[in-house]
């Protein structure tokens, strides 16, 4: 008998809007490569899978913030790299530094709350799993 249903949080249950891609685009013409939007969807993928496996070798608690900002120069590159772009640590640090000053916030997928609602009314317990490194 199932008791509970554990849902991670982005991308299953929020996500980012405007999209990341959209936001990397726009940040990427400031610096003068014109990529559309839908060209970053699988080089973002591409990115955060070197991002995670580096995550799971050394989580971001146990690095320091000049440790932190390089793992993330490194995600930038992967991610120009993948989407075609020619990349040296100054365009990714210029790029990543742009996508910083933009803003986005987390929106819950229109069928969340019915869902949640749905399970919550079978008597189930709900519970978030994420590998999120601050409180949400």
């Amino acid at each position: 008998m199932i008791k509970a249903v554990f849902f991670d949080l982005y991308y299953t249950l929020v996500r980012y809007e405007p999209p990341r891609e959209v936001l990397e685009a726009e940040a990427l013409r400031a610096v003068g490569k014109n990529v559309e939007a839908s060209a970053l969807v699988k080089p973002l993928l591409a990115a955060d899978e070197f991002l995670y496996a580096e995550i799971a070798r050394r989580p971001l608690n146990e690095r320091t913030r000049e440790e932190k900002m390089d793992l993330y120069v490194r995600h930038q590159e992967v991610l120009l790299r993948e989407a075609g772009i020619p990349a040296d640590r100054r365009l990714a640090m210029q790029v990543l530094a742009l996508g910083q000053q933009m803003k986005s916030e987390l929106v819950l997928f229109d069928d969340v709350l019915p869902a949640l609602g749905a399970l919550k009314a079978m008597g189930l317990m709900l519970g978030l799993i994420s590998n999120v490194d601050r409180d949400v």
